[in-house]
Formats: structure tokens, C-alpha cells, sequence
């Protein structure tokens, strides 16, 4: 399975991959052979590979064939996995469309492995319940149809999320149970791999004996039977035992594997591929304090992990980098590593708010904010509920009062009583109004303050394309602080009214992209009409991808054209949002990758609000959005 391909093989195909295949006039072949050309070139990644895939998709859907669409999902999920922007996160979109197809298909089989590949998606979300979760549904099926090699598999996930739960002694009861079958099933080189999860969690226990013997069993295997593809596992075993020997003392036994390990990394990749493994020998000179010898192993290693672009990596690196400085005496490029260390940390932990694009982050921003409304809304009332049964209580309190004094001047202080608590009451629902407009207002100037970090980064950028990129990031950002914008300037704290909010948002676009309103027009052919905020944020979203891409492609420079954007209601719960400019059809504009991230943007939230998407090209080019909502009151 893709997920359970090691570092080190991923670099092995990276750097062996010199020819790039590629299938002219695709549109003229079969879909059986386009679908045989994908599970064929996935690891090499040839140009046009997505876009292959995704006309594979678009065909099968349109035909109905569940079958082929589940393939060309499948191959998308690898190929984003490996190649992707979005790595893990569209990885796992397209996993969860292989497993929805297969489901509908009933094919059991290809179900169980969709469902171990998703959960190694989760592993790599480091969402072990859910991970843990799957790959039991998938064991359950595996047993049942007695396949003896996705038990196996299986059993090797299990290890996996156990180790990552830290749950020692299961990762490793089930990482034996996974060696025996893969054993039993004569496949050696797999039950090696299983053997790298079992020296791992053996060295955690402090088992060092049994660490090694696992580390041994994986050398001795992959040596015995491995072949010419299982020359970058054989890598890593040496690694493993490096590693168990360095942890258990023995630094000679340690030298002997990382001096054939980079000796055979160079027999097999060259230079760039012993620098990926140059780091195991330099720590292993680290600890024995021998920090000028580790310079030069450390150092090739720090550049090779800056060509992945790994932070982790590259955290840990400049990390030993500082210590070794500063064990030879020198503090200035001590104190430079031990700054380089933190950015790289900081990188990590905080990088993805400083790439918007994530399709997985705007997500997760969404529902942040989206969170806190719900919760103050909740509180608000809860508060309300209180204040009704307070209201309740002194209406009876007054009744008992007149039944019991029943006299005109006791009933006038009672009312008196109860218009003072009313006018408490009222004052402490308008403070509550003002709390929660604070919020809405709170939650816009964070997001203004994101997207004036955009600008500032976007002013160090050169690259025109990653210029492109974050105005694109910029303007997601500034479409939903617009929503919080309109939220707390309102009377309404929970709707907004999507016609203005629209003009505010065109007139914010055309600014962003220096267009003169006298050249491209933006017309608002609708009635007032308001939406609840959970519904207005994907479609404001979804607006925003479509004028950027009409503001973009649509239109040729210094050329007038129009834009029209409208939202009608159908009937009480159906809406339909269309957006229409009158340039380029979109057939005629080359620049445009369909598939490109705003194009699976809008499919996401399309998806989200159980919407249907329709295409006209007319005359410019039409996109209608039907969808379902409440209507806010």
C-alpha cells in the first residue's frame, strides 16, 4: 500500500525517475487504456498526469461506470500522496471517494483494502481513533473473506497506530502476528518491514536485545531474499540496527553499519542520496562528542532536507548543527544555528497559516470561527432560557402576593418590582447583543490581520506564479472577514443580507486585481435576500473562486466585459446561485486548470452545501449553483 512506502524508497524513485513517460491525444483512447497508463506512471509523475486522471473521473461519471471511477480515484489518492500540493489531506479526499464507490459497487475485497488505505490516511492525520477504526472494519471483511494477505496488512497498521498511541505491547503483539503471516505467506521482505516497527518499539521499552534482534531479522531478510526494487528497504535496515546499536552503547558496531549504509546509498543513488543519509553517521559522531567530524555529515544532510523542504528535519538538524558549534567553541554560528532552529520550529508548527491555500486549513479556519459564533450563540441562549424562567417565577410570586394581600397597594409595588426586573433583564440581553457583535468584530480583524500578512509576504515574493497565489489567499481570507464584517454592523446577528454583502465583495475584488470599474462592470441582477451565516460562508467562498477566475482568464487586457452575479430562492429551502461574465469561453481559455485548487475549493463546498453545479457556455461562460439551506429568519 502507498502509505506504508518508506522515506527512503520515495527518494530512490525520485531520483531514479529520468524519463518521463507521456500518452498523446489522450481523449482519443479507451478509459481502460488510460486507467492502465495511470497505475503505471503514478510514482514517476509525468506531466498532465492529473488532468489525465480527472478527464478519466469526468467520463465515468458521466457514463455511470462506479468501477473506473473508483480507479481513477485511486490513482489521484497515491498521486496526490507522493506529488501533491496538499499532500495527506487531498490524499484522503480522494481515499474517501474509493471507499463511497466501493460501497455502492459491494465489491467487499477492493472495500476492505479502500478501507486499510484510509486508515493510513488518518495515521498520517495523526487521527489514531479513527485510523484504529478503519483498519478494524477493514481486518473484519479480511478475515471473513479469509485473505490471508490483507490480515496481514492490517495487522501491520495496527502496529503502527499502536506504536503512535504508545501502546507498546500491542504494536508489538501485532507487528509479530503481522511477521508470522507474512511468513506463513512467503512474502520475507514485507515481514522486514514489519521488523522496523517492532525495533522501534522495542528501542521505546528500552528492549534493546529484542530491538536488535528485530533490526537483525529485517538486515538478514532483506539481504537473503529482497530484490533489485528492495534495494532502498535494504537501506533503511541498516539504519535501523545503526540506530539500535548507537541507543545500546555499541558506537563501533553503529560506525560499521552507517560506513556501509552510505557506501551502498552511493553504490545506488549517488551523492544526493548518500547526503539524505549522511545525518545517521554525523549524530552518531554528535553524541560521542566528536562535533567537528559531524559537522561535514550533518551539514550535506541540512541541504538535502532543504531541497524536500522539511521542517521536521531541518528543526532537528540545525538543532544538532547548534551543538556541535558550540561544542567546538564556536558561539557565532552557534547562536546562528540555534535561530535558524526556532524559525524552523515555529515553520512547523505555525506554517500552515502562512499558506492559506491549504484547502484542508480554510477549512479548518472556517470552522474555528464558525465554532465560536455557535458556542456564544449557545450561551446566549441558555441565558435567554434563564431569564424566561426568572420572568416566570415573579409573574407567579406577584399572582400569590394579590391572592394573598389582595389590595391595590401591594399590587402596585409588585408591578413596580417587576418592571425594574424587565428593564434588568432587556439591559442584559443588549449586552449579550454586544458581546457577541464584539466577537463577529474580534474574528474580522484576525482575519484582516491574516491577510495583511499575506500582503507583507507576498511583497518578498519574486515568483510571479506564488505572487498570484497568496492575492488568491489573500482574497479567501478577506471574503470571510467581509461575512463577520456584515454580521456585526447588522441588526441581525445571525443572517446576512447577500446582496450587499456581494457588491462589497466585487468592488473588493476589482481593487485586488487593479481593474478599473470603467473596464470590467459588475452587475447585481437580484432582491435583497439573507441567508443564515453557515450557509453564506462557502457560497461567499465559492464567489470568490469564480471572479477570480473570470477576473483572471475571462477577459483579454484593456478589453470592456461584464460579470453578472445573482441569488434567487426556488422555493422555501432551495436557492441558486449564478454567476455569469461574457468573455473567453472557458473552453478557450488555456491558462485555466479546471482541476487546480479553486476548482476543487469549489467542489468541496459545493459538496458541502449539497448543492449541484451546472456549466453553460454561451456567450461567456455561466456557472449555476443549485443548493439547499434554511432560510434565515
Amino acid at each position: 500500500m502507498k502509505k506504508h512506502c518508506l522515506k527512503g524508497l520515495l527518494l530512490g524513485l525520485c531520483l531514479s525517475s529520468t524519463l518521463i513517460a507521456q500518452i498523446p491525444d489522450y481523449q482519443s483512447q479507451s478509459i481502460d487504456s488510460l486507467i492502465q497508463w495511470l497505475s503505471q506512471e503514478v510514482y514517476n509523475n509525468p506531466e498532465g498526469f492529473q488532468q489525465i486522471a480527472w478527464y478519466v473521473v469526468d467520463k465515468s461519471e458521466t457514463s455511470g461506470d462506479l468501477q473506473n471511477q473508483a480507479l481513477a480515484h485511486e490513482q489521484l489518492g497515491t498521486w496526490h500522496y507522493y506529488h501533491g500540493i496538499f499532500g495527506t489531506d487531498s490524499s484522503f479526499f480522494h481515499d474517501q471517494k474509493v471507499v463511497d464507490l466501493y460501497l455502492q459497487i459491494g465489491d467487499k475485497a477492493k472495500l476492505a483494502k479502500a478501507y486499510d488505505i484510509l486508515s493510513t490516511d488518518y495515521i498520517n492525520l495523526a487521527k489514531y481513533k479513527e485510523a484504529q477504526e478503519y483498519v478494524f472494519k477493514a481486518l473484519s471483511i479480511f478475515e471473513e473473506l479469509k485473505d490471508e494477505q490483507g490480515i496481514a496488512d492490517a495487522y501491520h497498521n495496527l502496529s503502527t497506530i499502536y506504536e503512535l498511541l504508545e501502546d507498546l505491547p500491542e504494536a508489538i503483539r501485532y507487528g509479530n502476528l503481522s511477521v508470522d503471516k507474512f511468513m506463513a505467506l512467503e512474502a520475507p521482505v514485507s515481514a522486514a518491514i514489519v521488523h522496523f516497527n517492532l525495533s522501534k518499539a522495542y528501542s521505546q521499552q528500552k528492549d534493546f536485545d529484542n530491538a536488535l534482534k528485530s533490526a537483525q531479522a529485517s538486515v538478514d531478510l532483506i539481504e537473503t531474499y529482497g530484490k533489485e526494487e528492495d534495494k532502498y528497504a535494504m537501506l533503511r535496515a541498516y539504519t535501523f540496527r545503526g540506530e539500535v546499536y548507537q541507543e545500546m552503547g555499541n558506537y563501533k558496531a553503529a560506525r560499521q553499519d552507517f560506513d556501509y549504509l552510505l557506501q551502498k546509498a552511493e553504490e545506488i543513488g549517488g551523492q544526493n542520496l548518500v547526503d539524505g543519509y549522511s545525518s545517521t553517521l554525523g549524530n552518531l559522531l554528535r553524541v560521542q562528542g566528536q562535533y567537528k567530524e559531524a559537522l561535514p555529515y550533518i551539514l550535506a544532510t541540512l541541504e538535502h532536507s532543504k531541497a524536500f523542504m522539511n521542517q521536521a528535519d531541518l528543526w532537528e538538524q540545525y538543532s544538532q548543527i547548534r551543538e556541535c558549534y558550540q561544542g567546538i567553541g564556536n558561539y557565532e554560528k552557534a547562536l546562528e544555528y540555534a535561530s535558524l532552529a526556532a524559525e524552523a520550529r515555529d515553520s512547523m508548527l505555525n506554517g500552515r497559516i502562512g499558506n492559506l491555500e491549504s484547502e484542508l486549513e480554510a477549512k479548518y479556519q472556517s470552522a474555528q470561527q464558525e465554532a465560536t459564533i455557535e458556542e456564544q450563540q449557545e450561551q446566549l441562549g441558555q441565558q435567554q432560557k434563564i431569564q424566561f424562567l426568572f420572568i416566570g417565577l415573579f409573574v407567579l410570586a406577584a399572582l400569590l402576593l394579590a391572592v394573598v394581600y389582595f389590595n391595590y397597594r401591594n399590587n402596585q409595588k409588585v408591578n413596580q418590582e417587576l418592571n425594574t426586573l424587565n428593564e434588568k433583564l432587556s439591559h442584559k440581553v443588549d449586552e449579550n447583543e454586544l458581546l457577541l457583535k464584539e466577537i463577529h468584530h474580534r474574528v474580522k480583524n484576525n482575519l484582516q490581520v491574516i491577510s495583511s500578512l499575506l500582503s507583507l509576504h507576498s511583497e518578498t515574493l519574486e515568483d510571479t506564479d506564488a505572487k498570484g497565489a497568496m492575492t488568491e489567499s489573500k482574497n479567501r481570507v478577506r471574503s470571510m472577514a467581509l461575512i463577520h464584517q456584515k454580521l456585526y454592523q447588522g441588526k441581525n446577528l445571525a443572517a446576512i443580507e447577500m446582496k450587499d454583502y456581494f457588491q462589497n465583495l466585487g468592488a473588493s475584488m476589482l481593487d485586488s486585481f487593479g481593474i478599473e470599474k470603467d473596464t470590467i462592470s459588475i452587475q447585481y441582477p437580484m432582491s435583497q435576500l439573507e441567508l443564515d451565516v453557515d450557509t453564506a460562508i462557502p457560497v461567499g467562498l465559492i464567489v470568490n473562486e469564480l471572479l477570480t477566475n473570470s477576473l483572471k482568464y475571462a477577459f483579454t487586457p484593456k478589453t470592456k466585459g461584464e460579470i453578472q452575479i445573482s441569488l434567487s430562492s426556488k422555493d422555501e429551502h432551495t436557492f441558486e446561485l449564478m454567476v455569469k461574465d461574457n468573455g473567453l469561453h472557458q473552453s478557450q481559455q488555456s491558462n485555466v486548470d479546471n482541476q487546480g485548487f479553486g476548482s476543487q475549493l469549489i467542489q468541496l463546498l459545493a459538496l458541502q452545501l449539497e448543492g449541484q453545479i451546472q456549466k453553460n457556455l454561451n456567450a461567456g461562460t455561466e456557472i449555476i449553483l443549485e443548493f439547499k439551506s434554511q432560510r434565515a429568519a
